[in-house]
């Protein structure tokens, strides 16, 4: 990728952006470097006015892009990666949402994100999965192709063992049937074998979680998802929300790696304060599960407060360490919130064998 950047300005251990608010993160490696990525909103509007960010809903965002030459301690600032509107079909005309960016062996990067479609003032909601290409000569996402629309395939969503609302309500504001809005987002593609996957944030039931699940083929993704049924986890009755979902292969490529961040949100109405949000881990020999929590006796990983939408940004078998990068949700508060929290470990050792998975910080 080259380095045609707004800003070349460099951030040790963390990233405080001076203008930008940034949240949710996903990341890929090429030739060395950790290329990571975010959601993105200028602190301040065109005004000169300063942006709440409990508000940024109100906002295009638009996708940033950081990189990183000694594993994530220190990141370099390569500007706007991916701004909504580019599709010629409208599925982003709205607002560009997370996703996930992949290195094929031929090193052509993939990237996986949700477009927002704004049907009224009621319904601003409506989530597209979506794929499209980009190269190492450019940091810029091109055009990509509609995967998967709630509209278009309404019916086999339903059909897969997904809920999502009636086509009339789809991305209404308020919520679907009195609980949080439309679940159908963040794609995270990876490759297993000889396949394509994705996951994503979606439903099982109004009230009930999920991650979605599809195959999808490079060669023609022109030709949409095929959709798997849902992954339930089986501590789902202590959240409500699944947000941006990761899977990875561990060394030895004998067990998969969940990585997701939960809230316990009832109503699109309800006070931030009372929200919990937590980064959760999970672990199964293969996609479809049984997806068990990484720690005995728990799921959430532990020493993260006020940390949300992780990544893995590298895997080192030699060292025995997981190290993620995440950044801070509101809760935090001052100078924090919104920005990036130095980087962080997990014991590869740990995995299966300790009450709970702590983060080494």
């Amino acid at each position: 990728m080259s380095e045609h950047a707004l800003s070349l300005s460099e951030y040790p251990l963390g990233i405080h952006h001076p203008d930008l608010y940034l949240w949710d993160a996903w990341s890929c490696q090429v030739d060395g470097d950790i290329h990571l990525f975010c959601l993105a909103l200028p602190r301040v509007d065109g005004l000169g006015n300063t942006i709440h960010p409990d508000n940024r809903n109100d906002y295009s965002f638009h996708v940033h892009h950081f990189a990183s030459s000694d594993r994530g301690l220190n990141w370099r600032d390569l500007g706007i990666f991916q701004q909504p509107g580019q599709s010629p079909d409208g599925h982003d005309s709205y607002n560009i949402w997370s996703g996930s960016i992949w290195r094929e062996a031929n090193n052509q990067l993939w990237v996986g994100y949700t477009g927002i479609q704004h049907a009224s003032i009621d319904r601003p909601f409506i989530q597209n999965l979506a794929l499209t290409k980009a190269t190492q000569s450019s940091c810029s996402a091109e055009s990509g192709w509609l995967v998967s629309s709630p509209l278009r395939d309404h019916d086999a969503i339903i059909k897969a063992g997904y809920f999502i609302d009636d086509p009339g309500r789809l991305g209404a504001a308020e919520g679907e049937c009195g609980g949080t809005i439309l679940a159908w987002r963040d794609p995270f593609l990876f490759g297993l074998k000889d396949a394509h996957y994705v996951v994503f944030a979606a439903k099982a039931t109004p009230h009930k979680p999920a991650v979605g699940l599809a195959r999808v083929d490079l060669n023609h993704p022109e030709s949409g998802l095929d959709l798997k049924s849902p992954i339930t986890l089986s501590d789902d009755d202590q959240f409500t929300q699944i947000e941006v979902p990761k899977i990875y292969a561990l060394p030895g490529d004998e067990q998969l790696l969940m990585v997701c961040a939960t809230t316990n949100r009832i109503s699109e109405d309800q006070p931030a304060a009372e929200v919990e949000m937590l980064i959760r881990l999970y672990t199964s020999p293969t996609v479809d599960g049984p997806w068990l929590p990484c720690g005995t006796q728990t799921s959430v990983l532990g020493n993260t407060e006020h940390l949300f939408g992780a990544t893995v940004i590298d895997i080192d078998a030699d060292s025995g360490q997981i190290h993620f990068m995440a950044p801070y949700t509101t809760g935090a508060g001052g100078r924090d919130r919104l920005t990036f929290a130095p980087r962080f470990s997990v014991a590869l050792a740990d995995i299966g064998r300790v009450p709970q998975i702590c983060a080494q910080r």
